[in-house]
């Protein structure tokens, strides 16, 4: 694994959790997607430095508190394999614990498509490894 892979991971953890658009905004492509886990029952894509926008005001409307912790990076090929805990309570006090894993695709040397999983083994299948 790289140390560079590792650290852009890191501030992506950041970021996430400080809802800074603008770190985001040095590692995401400009037409990047992000397809969040939680919100994939409802078609959730995020495209750009704006769709964070809208994720984080969207994370800000449902949790009180929502945080991702690391628990794991693999690499597959040019591809991460990202896997976070999830953490947080929503605004009507349901407890959240999950486990999310997410394919990194990069384009021109930036972040251009984040696949979300719930099921570690299908991200790893996604991304072509095995558990």
């Amino acid at each position: 694994m790289s140390q560079e892979n590792v650290e852009v991971v890191k501030r992506v953890q950041d970021a996430i959790n400080q809802r800074d658009v603008e770190t985001l905004r040095e590692i995401l492509h400009p037409h990047g997607e992000f397809r969040s886990a939680l919100a994939r029952a409802e078609g959730g894509v995020y495209r750009g430095v704006e769709g964070m926008r809208q994720y984080f005001g969207d994370v800000v409307a449902v949790w009180e508190d929502f945080r991702i912790e690391l628990e794991d990076v693999r690499e597959a090929g040019d591809q991460l394999v990202v896997v976070w805990r999830a953490t947080g309570t929503s605004r009507a006090g349901v407890p959240l614990d999950q486990v999310i894993a997410q394919v990194w695709t990069w384009r021109e040397g930036r972040l251009w498509r984040n696949e979300s999983f719930t099921d570690v083994g299908e991200a790893l299948e996604a991304a072509g490894l095995r558990e």
